[in-house]
């Protein structure tokens, strides 16, 4: 009797599916790889692309306040008054909307208006709302002669000419000779550096009033050190090459007040600094173009309430307290004040017996009326993004202002209101 065998395997060993699942389980994670790093991209060129336009968003906007900054000194010129106060148009925090033509900036002649209407209101509140502006862009724009121009503390000896009178036999009108007539004098007046630092000195004294602590006096004299850009024996490095972290002091000026952290007397051995209470009312603003003066003066329009305290008291007068604030409530309206003469009328304890009276810190260039110097912070928020643009601008005149530095970071400033 014969039996048929098989000529199959008994078991199935399964090597044929375990493969196909291995390159079935290896296509997955290639396709899943290649999903994810698609993924990656696309979210980096949407990233890419958002930021690019953000950026132009806020360099449009730096277009715009060149604008603003050009047509106020026009409109200034025009009504005879050069001064920059916190009423003006520039000065008014604003909410930009965007839309598909682009920036939608409000024309300048509407703005002016609306201005007029709103000044009466607005002023009158001490505490503003912060404006809220989601999917647009926040502008804001600080007069830079507002603040101490800390890079003024080296400065050298200047004299500031005053231009003489025009001689004048007739009268004004082309009448008749006049006679035993006495012309004012206009002398020029010259600016020291000592000018400068007792402004600032004075400045370290209300600002420890406010701490209730001591401030080192030294600080002025290093902070001179560190600007002095004829400093070729290196005398002034010895202190700073011996710390744990040695470096050299810049003998240049300032580029940001920031700076200021790295310059002795800032920061106790304690740790504490006293960095932050003094820079609210600082920023580093380069040379003016100007060879008869090389500082640049507070705008006492536009300057804090400490500042002026400062200037007022350099010569170690007190200031009356309710002098200064009837001046911070009426400076924000142009026409309040006709001259230099009426603020000197208002603020008469400025400068006390012996100091510096208003009239005598304006001839001196210590403060003006009016500002050249600003800066401009543009928040951009469209979409989830957000970036933040800090243009720093020089308005040398109605035809031209520059923008002379850019940061793509938010300035200090901005953090801090002024009356």
């Amino acid at each position: 009797m014969y039996f048929m065998t098989s000529s199959l395997p008994k078991k199935q060993q399964g090597v044929a599916l375990i493969t196909v699942l291995l390159v079935f389980a290896l296509v997955a994670i290639i396709g899943a790889a290649i999903i994810r790093q698609l993924d990656l991209s696309i979210q980096a060129t949407t990233h890419h692309v958002h930021s690019a336009m953000l950026r132009q968003y806020a360099l449009g906007t730096e277009e715009y306040v060149k604008i603003l900054l050009a047509e106020d000194l026009k409109s200034d010129k025009e009504d005879g008054k050069e001064i920059d106060y916190l009423g003006e148009i520039w000065a008014q925090p604003r909410c930009l909307k965007v839309n598909d033509s682009g920036i939608a900036t409000p024309k300048l002649e509407d703005e002016k208006e609306k201005q007029k209407h709103k000044e009466k209101e607005d002023n009158k509140k001490k505490d503003k709302d912060p404006i809220e502006c989601e999917d647009g862009i926040l502008m804001e724009i600080k007069d830079a002669q507002g603040y101490f121009n800390i890079n003024n503390l080296y400065v050298k000896n200047t004299v500031v000419k005053r231009t003489p009178p025009v001689p004048n036999d007739r009268g004004r009108d082309g009448g008749e000779e006049r006679k035993n007539v006495i012309e004012p004098k206009n002398e020029d007046k010259k600016v020291t550096n000592k000018d400068i630092k007792d402004i600032f000195t004075s400045y370290r004294n209300v600002i420890e009033q406010q701490l209730s602590e001591k401030i080192p006096q030294d600080l002025v004299k290093e902070i001179a050190k560190w600007i002095n850009k004829e400093n070729t024996g290196g005398s002034e490095d010895l202190e700073y090459l011996g710390l744990r972290t040695p470096y050299r002091v810049a003998n240049q000026q300032l580029q940001h007040v920031s700076e200021l952290q790295l310059v002795r007397y800032i920061r106790e051995k304690s740790g504490k600094s006293y960095y932050l209470p003094l820079a609210e009312n600082l920023v580093a603003l380069p040379e003016p173009d100007r060879e008869d003066d090389n500082q640049t003066p507070i705008n006492i329009y536009t300057a804090s309430k400490e500042l002026i305290e400062a200037v007022c008291e350099m010569k170690g007068r007190d200031l009356n307290p309710a002098h200064l604030e009837k001046f911070l409530e009426k400076r924000v309206k142009k026409d309040q004040y006709a001259n230099l003469q009426a603020i000197g009328t208002d603020l008469s304890s400025c400068g006390g017996q012996d100091g510096y009276k208003i009239k005598d810190l304006e001839q001196k260039s210590l403060i003006s009326l009016n500002s050249k110097y600003f800066i401009a912070q543009f928040t951009v928020r469209l979409n989830d993004y957000e970036t933040i643009l800090t243009s720093y601008f020089y308005r040398k005149s109605q035809d031209e202002v520059i923008v002379y530095k850019r940061r793509w970071l938010p300035e200090p400033i901005f953090t801090k209101e002024t009356s």
